[in-house]
């Protein structure tokens, strides 16, 4: 019969704890190496956005070497904007031609031009911007004035003769049509802060309570979601490199009975925005990155936390270490635009956005009237265009 012989419990546990503590020594060690492998793959994804953007931006300011003519004449039509839907097919046009045009001295030629809309003087004072600070001296740009007098006097009543320097043509018979209080000139500013800001959304809010059917907590809505938003987006994200600043103009029109705001950058726009992020791992797998997919992705923008909601870095790497590594969603990006589309459909606001190659066109009830994308610029940077309508 075999003896058993009994085992100490002091050393048993002894044991016992030496075991649980290499065991824990060993977990702490693995753990140590997979935190500091995580934290280096997050630098690696975060130094490849960074150059990722620094290279977009430095294309995108970067002027193209081809061949220059002495001077193109831009003809702009009858009426030129985007606040009606008839003309805006014709902007397009107007403005790709402006644009793309390759000529040393680029005459913009108003003088068939009846009728000229916020939207347009805000495109072409950020077009001349454009290429006096991307070509310098290379490019000119020159404006021959309207045959019509009332549309002169626009040109010189909402800002846009000082804004390029232009003399002003003086009549003797007034316009009663043009008022002072019904309009926010043409002003392109540089700064981020308050100073800028405020005095911009107090005479837009001023214009609306005077002009418009909008209940005071409707026009609250509109400042503090809306026109913060836009500004927010134009300041932080139209100009965090090249300090190009940011333009801004409010109008009420009382025979079309809408009042147009429209705020607009010289940024490297949404498409380039949004595939120099975490998120374009994602989205260069759904949809190719060229100029003609620019509505693509302006749609793409307008979607709930478009940039925070997924963590594309993380499912773009075959490695396990990022299964661990995922944001949450909700992580501080991507409401902005989507917070604006839903405050103008619930105002009943027109909305649109007009950015680089591609724009994108909602009605009042939030429907989708354009989304598409240009093979050519039709805007330097990035334009966002409010109607507000007068009446209910």
């Amino acid at each position: 019969m075999k003896k058993v012989v009994a085992q100490n419990p002091y050393r048993v546990r002894r044991d016992f704890r030496v075991c649980l503590k290499s065991i824990r020594a060993a977990n702490v060690r693995r753990r140590r190496v997979f935190i500091e492998k995580r934290r280096k793959c997050r630098r690696e994804v975060y130094l490849d956005t960074i150059q990722c953007r620094k290279a977009y931006i430095k294309r995108h300011y970067q002027a193209p070497q081809r061949t220059l003519y002495p001077e193109e004449v831009v003809l702009i039509p009858e009426h030129f904007g985007l606040e009606l839907e008839q003309h805006v097919s014709s902007f397009f046009s107007a403005a790709t031609n402006i644009s793309q045009s390759n000529a040393k001295r680029i005459v913009i030629d108003f003088s068939n031009c009846q009728r000229v809309w916020p939207s347009a003087i805000t495109f072409l004072c950020s077009f001349s911007q454009w290429v006096s600070a991307l070509r310098k001296s290379e490019i000119t740009v020159s404006h021959r004035p309207p045959s019509n007098p009332s549309a002169m006097r626009y040109l010189d009543h909402c800002g846009f003769l000082d804004y390029i320097g232009a003399s002003k043509l003086v009549c003797s018979d007034s316009d009663d049509s043009l008022c002072d209080a019904d309009i926010v000139k043409i002003k392109h500013e540089k700064s981020k802060g308050e100073d800028a800001t405020v005095p911009f959304e107090e005479q837009v809010c001023e214009i609306l309570r005077r002009c418009t059917d909008l209940t005071p907590e409707e026009i609250e809505i509109f400042n503090s979601v809306i026109l913060t938003e836009i500004i927010i987006n134009v300041t932080e994200h139209g100009m965090p490199i090249v300090d190009a600043g940011w333009w801004a103009i409010a109008q009420h029109h009382p025979k079309t009975g809408i009042v147009s705001i429209c705020i607009a950058d010289n940024g490297i726009g949404i498409r380039k925005s949004l595939m120099t992020g975490h998120q374009r791992f994602v989205l260069s797998r759904e949809r190719e990155d060229k100029p003609e997919a620019e509505g693509y992705f302006i749609r793409k923008a307008l979607n709930e936390n478009v940039s925070g909601a997924i963590d594309a870095a993380i499912k773009a790497r075959p490695r396990k270490i990022f299964q661990s590594a995922q944001y949450a969603k909700g992580n501080r990006r991507g409401f902005g635009l989507h917070r604006i589309r839903d405050a103008c459909k619930e105002l009943g606001f027109r909305f649109s956005i007009v950015s680089n190659t591609g724009a994108l066109m909602l009605d009042s009830s939030g429907r989708e009237k354009l989304c598409k994308g240009f093979a050519n610029k039709v805007f330097a940077g990035t334009m966002y265009h409010i109607i507000v309508p007068t009446k209910k």
